[in-house]
């Protein structure tokens, strides 16, 4: 102990050694109860900030956590929403992929048969068909004439 202690204990003892007077004793008890007065305030101050403390947060709770739970709950529809959305896009791509292939593959199957279409194309006698059609429009005008007449 330092010496504070110890000169605030040999005083204490000095004083329960001596004989205290009824004054003294009453400005004691006087003093005891001023002090346990304060501290009853104090108390009460305390326990009643505790207490609205907790109906607050009882308040809160009540008003909160429905809110909460419902925004949690329309949370997860969205998420699953989102994922089923998400694999139907997988299953798309998938188709698209799929589908690109395939027409790839009937490009490759059919280049040939094309470019040879093409080919015979770019080889017909444009002029030689249309005085064909003109000669045959020639000959089938007068007929067709003839036959109008009889109806």
């Amino acid at each position: 102990m330092d010496t504070n202690n110890n000169e605030v204990v040999i005083a204490a003892e000095e004083a329960a050694i001596q004989p205290a007077s009824d004054h003294e004793v009453v400005d004691m008890l006087t003093e005891i109860r001023d002090m346990t007065k304060r501290e009853l305030i104090w108390q009460r101050i305390s326990s009643s900030a505790v207490l609205i403390l907790v109906i607050t947060l009882i308040i809160v709770g009540v008003n909160v956590i429905p809110k909460v739970v419902v925004a949690v709950q329309n949370v997860s529809q969205v998420a699953e929403v989102a994922i089923d959305s998400l694999h139907e896009i997988d299953i798309m791509v998938s188709d698209v992929t799929n589908t690109s292939q395939n027409v790839n593959k009937v490009i490759e199957d059919n280049a040939v048969p094309l470019a040879d279409a093409v080919d015979n194309m770019s080889n017909v006698d444009y002029e030689g068909l249309n005085k064909a059609i003109a000669d045959l429009q020639d000959t089938v005008g007068p007929m067709a004439n003839f036959f109008n007449r009889f109806r």
